[in-house]
């Protein structure tokens, strides 16, 4: 078990729109704890916009060695690390993107033209909210509650470490880290009031990986990065509104984060053991090591809840979409190849002239995996490429670099593929009920979900600035 950490805190101590007075710290304590219960019910899975991302390494035990190093939050806090720059956003509903999909509720959501990175929550009934986040420097992110009559609320302060969950009230939660060298981790209720929820000491950072609800409970995952130390705690803030922080002595930076129908929490994670990669899922006190075959680049993960453990786990690997169940047992889904594309390379031509064709496609990034009954349903972005192209600049000669001849597209025919997979447990038996092409898509497109307890399931397709939601269609899944 980790090493547990009780972090008290008297509740609703600062608002960030009181950030021009003083601050009041309230009492903030750190004392033993009894063994924390976990609990948690959403889960949001989808890729970033890197799949591959960067994980911390150890040895074979997989411990941190220094330690969560926890701290009072006492004196004046620092300046919250996000944006105060409001974003408008404009939201089209009904506004169909996909009407042969198996889909409800589709909507079109735009923010001044800029790029968007979402976080999804999905409360009870198909209360689907997502926060749209522009990543720029001094703009804050913009919270759009979906549904027939959508409206939205700019979140100035949340920086871009962050995760989102909405209660049995339909209530969103932020929690939300800081930049480097700041020690606050917060907690943002529906009144927009931010509260910590630990503090580092030393050089620090949170990154914040999942939050959760769980009856009354909030359930969450966060990085934590020191000098010299790194890994994982969790999270969990009971009804007294205090705070618990678990050091997992996981030493690695990112990880999936789900919580079974028990409350059980689950933690997915790559990391390096025996001069070897290895994929492992932590559920309550025990942790398994997946039966993954992975390269040498840490991969990303999706973690699908049971009702008591972890129901399966799912990466992208050369293979393809890979789904691991406990005991060790994995399947790769079919159809699932990685991207690649051939033709229009430059490498060997005399001169930079000619006209070539672009084939090919496949996945860029994992998408989300959902439970059904004691199946998953996998669902992904396949990029199908058809172009027609010339070449335009100069050959490079022996002097290697300033030249550039690359390709320009003259005819696209490409497209991307919406794809819904259902995979039966523990058979591993793949049926794939709907695969459709979906126009508005570009190479840019990234898709998110999140799924609620209940089971409904919500999507986010972000294709250059515009972004796609809807929710699935339960009547339409065999």
């Amino acid at each position: 078990m980790g090493n547990c950490l009780h972090v008290c805190v008297a509740p609703a101590i600062h608002s960030v729109m009181r950030l021009a007075l003083p601050w009041l710290v309230g009492a903030v304590l750190l004392c033993a704890c009894d063994n924390m219960e976990s609990g948690g019910t959403d889960q949001t899975t989808g890729s970033e916009t890197d799949e591959t991302g960067e994980t911390g390494e150890t040895g074979e035990t997989g411990e941190t060695g220094e330690g969560l190093p926890l701290t009072m939050c006492a004196g004046e806090p620092p300046p919250l690390a996000g944006g105060n720059a409001e974003v408008v956003c404009d939201t089209q509903t009904p506004a169909p993107w996909c009407e042969t999909c198996p889909l409800d509720a589709q909507t079109q959501v735009t923010c001044q033209d800029k790029t968007l990175f979402p976080s999804l929550a999905m409360g009870p009934g198909g209360d689907f909210q997502v926060v749209f986040d522009p990543a720029e420097f001094g703009v804050a992110p913009t919270l759009v509650r979906l549904g027939p009559e959508p409206t939205s609320q700019s979140l100035p302060g949340v920086p871009v470490s962050k995760a989102f969950a909405v209660d049995a009230q339909g209530e969103p939660h932020l929690l939300h880290g800081s930049e480097w060298n700041d020690p606050w981790l917060w907690h943002r209720d529906s009144q927009q009031i931010d509260n910590p929820v630990a503090c580092l000491s030393g050089m620090y950072l949170w990154s914040v990986q999942g939050l959760a609800t769980h009856g009354d409970a909030l359930i969450g995952l966060t990085a934590w990065l020191t000098e010299p130390g790194y890994g994982l705690a969790l999270l969990r803030r009971s009804g007294d509104f205090s705070w618990s922080v678990e050091d997992l002595q996981i030493a690695v930076d990112r990880a999936a984060f789900a919580v079974a129908g028990d409350g059980t929490p689950l933690v997915a994670y790559s990391i390096s053991s025996g001069g070897e990669l290895v994929a492992r899922v932590r559920h309550g006190e025990q942790t398994d090591d997946l039966g993954y075959a992975l390269g040498n680049i840490h991969p990303s993960l999706n973690v699908v809840p049971g009702d008591t453990t972890y129901l399966a786990v799912t990466t992208l690997t050369d293979a393809g979409i890979e789904v691991a169940t406990p005991g060790q047992a994995v399947d790769v889904v079919p159809g699932t190849t990685p991207y690649a594309v051939t033709g229009c390379s430059s490498e060997g031509l005399d001169t930079c002239e000619g006209n070539c064709t672009q084939t090919g496609g496949g996945l860029r990034r994992l998408g989300p995996s959902f439970r059904a009954g004691n199946d998953i349903i996998v669902a992904y972005l396949d990029f199908i490429i058809d172009a027609d192209a010339h070449f335009e600049g100069e050959i490079c000669g022996p002097d290697g670099p300033g030249c550039a001849c690359e390709p320009v597209i003259d005819e696209d025919r490409s497209y991307v593929d919406l794809v819904l997979t259902r995979v039966a447990l523990p058979s591993f038996a793949a049926t794939e009920f709907s695969r459709e092409r979906v126009d508005v898509f570009d190479e840019t497109a990234v898709l998110y979900g999140v799924q609620a307890s209940d089971g409904e399931v919500g999507l986010v397709v972000t294709s250059g600035t515009r972004s796609y939601t809807a929710t699935l269609d339960w009547s339409m899944v065999p």
